[in-house]
């Protein structure tokens, strides 16, 4: 299986670092005074997973493509895994705890959601259900909603649940399977002119904050939460539509140095995502706002070295001929 080859994109970088850093703030939680500060995780995972999509590039058979993904994303697990064994962040007390911490959905649940929309992804490729996205969306609609009604909890803030040890817990899978094909769809045709929407993305951005804090005001109005995740497909679609727009315009107005730090940001941003959760644990108690400044220090001086280590693992591993 083929694909066509894709420009390299600049100001992706610029979106990747962006979505990190919200996936980042939202997991500070324990260190803001105010903790309802520590908040724009969803609108990064969004992010995250639409460009994951994007940047998708079915090439081999399934075991090989698949064994490619898993040598990229499974070093770093497994390293920050063990780690937080060590640390005692989290115990594992038996066979089934320890297959869930490290082979699957694994410790890090954005990793099991990677691994089971690649392997859903490329089943769908086979069927060409980019050429029927629009009837794909109506099913996937029918499907999400079916899911809302029965699996979220809408008494609470319910469609962001961590981990997927539960059905409810599930229910976003959906959701961002949704987002990561979206992302796919439009890597396809990579050579069409794209759209700069800024103000709807802007807006779908800030409308996001606004339903939090009416959901936090008035509780009742949780059961339509499922605004946020529709904003989120909004924000995703329109902010990715922009930057592919905007490119020529980026790597006209910025300096090759800005755009290198950019760039190692942005290669880091998987590795930023496996220790931000050690290094904000450490930072606990810790005054603000150096609590925060030593926790992103913390956060990308060791992704950078984990990000050393992946890139290593992943060249011994690879297949021959790779």
């Amino acid at each position: 299986m083929k694909s066509t080859t894709k420009r390299h994109y600049e100001f992706l970088n610029l979106l990747r670092v962006f979505a990190i850093f919200l996936v980042f703030n939202s997991h500070c939680d324990a260190l803001y005074p105010v903790s309802a500060l520590a908040t724009g995780g969803a609108m990064g995972n969004a992010l995250f997973f639409v460009i994951s999509g994007f940047l998708l590039r079915i090439r081999d058979p399934f075991l090989p493509h698949m064994y490619r993904r898993l040598i990229r994303l499974y070093p770093g697990v497994l390293v920050m895994t063990s780690l937080s064994l060590l640390l005692g962040e989290r115990v594992i007390g038996s066979f089934r705890e320890l297959v869930q911490n490290y082979i699957w959905p694994t410790s890090f649940w954005f990793v099991g959601a990677l691994v089971l929309f690649d392997m859903l992804l490329y089943g769908l490729h086979k069927l060409r259900f980019t050429e029927r996205f629009r009837s794909y969306s109506a099913v996937m609609l029918i499907l999400y909603f079916a899911a809302y009604v029965l699996l979220v909890d809408k008494s609470k803030w319910s469609v962001e649940a961590a981990g997927l040890a539960s059905p409810a817990q599930c229910f976003k899978l959906i959701y961002y399977f949704y987002i990561y094909t979206l992302g796919y769809t439009i890597g396809q045709t990579p050579d069409r002119a794209a759209r700069g929407l800024p103000v709807p993305a802007v807006t779908a951005f800030l409308l996001s904050f606004v339903c939090k804090a009416l959901y936090v005001w008035r509780p009742a109005l949780l059961k339509f939460q499922f605004v946020s995740q529709f904003l989120g497909i909004l924000f995703a679609w329109t902010a990715l539509e922009t930057t592919l727009a905007w490119e020529d315009a980026y790597r006209a107005h910025t300096g090759i140095r800005f755009r290198g730090v950019v760039s190692a940001l942005a290669a880091a941003s998987f590795e930023i995502y496996l220790v931000q959760f050690t290094a904000i644990r450490f930072c606990v108690g810790i005054p603000f706002p150096l609590n925060i400044l030593l926790a992103l220090a913390i956060t990308l001086g060791a992704a950078f070295v984990l990000q050393r280590f992946d890139s290593w693992a992943a060249k011994k591993l690879a297949l021959p001929g790779r």
